[in-house]
């Protein structure tokens, strides 16, 4: 989802992928009378903070007198989210596609379907791998690989990084209405271990080293 402003808070919520942002940005919907507005920017699913300052000029407010807010999660239980996120998302695709009239109309999307199978069909491991590359291609632009580069600023912004784990507990640093909102959140805590082998657990720890030593989470 795209950033979220809460300006009766001058509060501004960043939305890092597979954190629980799905969950917040629904319940700021839904409570959009108790908050008192909820405003949100961007026409992408996900903007960091910085590339945000980047469009100030037609934020028409300034950044600095806003704090900020986020999620964090362990990357490797992240990275089995994202994973399984994808193949649900892929298979919808899919199945989409194959039930739509569009495909008899053009072969050229056959084409494409033997893409969304041979991602949906690939392993953990590919993904994985493949999601660090495209990140080191996208960490300049509005994608950054450490989670806390997401809530990194040019200008002197207070930000409050929750984290997935301890959500409940974390939210009593937010407002009081604005945590009233999010209590409902339940963080499922998955067996990720299982997934991975000692050379992949190693891959992520080396690709999202600053998060995992400032954040001090461990395999």
């Amino acid at each position: 989802m795209p950033c979220i402003f809460l300006n009766k808070h001058k509060l501004l919520f960043i939305h890092i992928p597979k954190t629980g942002g799905r969950y917040i940005t629904e319940r700021f919907k839904e409570n959009q009378g108790l908050l008192g507005g909820v405003e949100h920017f961007g026409c992408s699913t996900h903007i960091s903070l910085r590339k945000l300052q980047v469009h100030k000029n037609f934020l028409e407010r300034e950044i600095q007198d806003y704090e900020a807010f986020c999620v964090v999660r362990n990357p490797w239980d992240q990275a089995v989210s994202m994973h399984k996120f994808v193949r649900t998302a892929v298979r919808r695709r899919v199945k989409d596609r194959l039930l739509g009239k569009e495909v008899k109309r053009d072969t050229s999307l056959l084409g494409d379907l033997n893409i969304l199978r041979q991602r949906y069909l690939c392993s953990f491991d590919y993904n994985v791998k493949e999601r660090i590359r495209y990140q080191r291609l996208k960490e300049k632009g509005t994608l950054p690989r450490q989670q806390l580069d997401w809530v990194k600023s040019d200008q002197c912004v207070k930000t409050h990084v929750l984290r997935f784990e301890s959500f409940l507990e974390d939210i009593k640093a937010l407002p009081r209405e604005v945590a009233h909102c999010l209590n409902g959140f339940v963080s499922k805590p998955q067996p990720y271990h299982d997934w991975f082998s000692p050379k992949l657990a190693g891959i992520i720890e080396q690709a999202y080293k600053p998060d995992i030593e400032a954040l001090g989470y461990k395999f």
